[in-house]
């Protein structure tokens, strides 16, 4: 070609062959591949993250169903008369116990648990007033009376209290409430008891006084208040043996000296009184050994039998 156009470089330099040598390719693309293994890495640790969340969530939901299950168990079988509220008062669930009390008849859906048929006017007013001041954290306590569907009136113990909204999704109560007809029945037993006793302790014609170790009156029954011609209010508080006419001995020290049998735990003894009017009079004392260290002092008047005694001893010598 060059010989046809009669062209001469024989004036050029040679040009020097230059061969770039072979460059592995995991160096070519070694940026892309760190990139590339870094992405890896972190992606396979967020896959890892996920199996153990999804692992704990299903462990979890495990179980929420095993609590839920022994929940509606504990819920059906148990002896309280359990339910759950709406905001509005009104029964989402009940239990067994609960729709046996009140019946089939008289348990609603749709009115709030106070306007049930089961409750009196009094229930009514304090069940609705107690709903409205619950708080998440002041629940309520009061006692109610329902009339239930077998055994008629009976006394319950009712609490309500307000649920975390986190776990229903929203405005909830508790109403739990045990029945306690026996209890209360046995109270008021008592209380009718310590009624008859306080009227007996004070209608009682002898003195009744209880005295503590120091031989301070710690009660006294109106007959002891009358016959000294003082009040129960002066008299409490005071030692009886500033009431003495003479330098008896105190109660605890008669009860200690005594000789007689100590499995009857009583000691008599007789003395003399000072009343508020200046008289004296004379009682028969009985010492009974009582709770806490105190002793129960009963006291006879027997001041008459001392006049009597005194005026038949006085009439032979006045023959003599």
């Amino acid at each position: 070609m060059l010989t046809r156009w009669q062209l001469d470089i024989s004036h050029l330099e040679r040009p020097a062959t230059q061969i770039s040598p072979l460059v592995p390719w995991f160096q070519r693309y070694q940026r892309e591949l760190k990139v590339l293994g870094l992405a890896s890495g972190i992606m396979g640790g967020v896959i890892v993250m996920l199996m153990l969340v999804i692992r704990r969530l299903r462990k979890g939901e495990q179980q929420l169903q095993q609590s839920h299950a022994l929940f509606e168990g504990v819920f059906d079988q148990s002896f309280q008369f359990i339910g759950i509220l709406d905001a509005d008062g009104q029964l989402v669930s009940g239990n067994l116990a609960l729709q046996e009390l009140v019946g089939q008849s008289v348990l609603k859906y749709d009115r709030p648990l106070w306007r049930w048929y089961c409750w009196n006017t009094h229930a009514v007013v304090a069940l609705s007033q107690a709903f409205a001041s619950v708080t998440s954290d002041q629940p309520m306590r009061l006692a109610l009376e329902i009339q239930s569907h077998d055994d008629g009136l009976r006394m319950l113990d009712v609490g309500i209290k307000r649920l975390p909204a986190a776990e229903v999704g929203g405005a909830q109560f508790l109403f739990e409430a045990r029945d306690v007809t026996s209890r209360h029945q046995m109270e008021e037993t008592l209380r009718e008891r310590e009624i008859s006793y306080r009227l007996l302790y004070e209608q009682q014609p002898v003195m009744l006084m209880t005295v503590d170790s120091q031989a301070r009156i710690q009660s006294v029954n109106q007959f002891a208040a009358d016959l000294l011609g003082y009040s129960k209010r002066e008299l409490l508080g005071h030692k009886i043996t500033s009431f003495y006419a003479d330098e008896d001995m105190l109660p605890q020290q008669c009860v200690s000296g005594a000789t007689d049998d100590a499995s009857q735990r009583v000691w008599r003894r007789q003395l003399r009184y000072c009343c508020a009017d200046g008289r004296q009079v004379w009682i028969r004392e009985a010492i009974r050994q009582g709770q806490h260290r105190q002793l129960m002092v009963v006291g006879e008047d027997i001041t008459a039998t001392y006049e009597l005694e005194a005026r038949l001893a006085y009439q032979p010598a006045m023959m003599i």
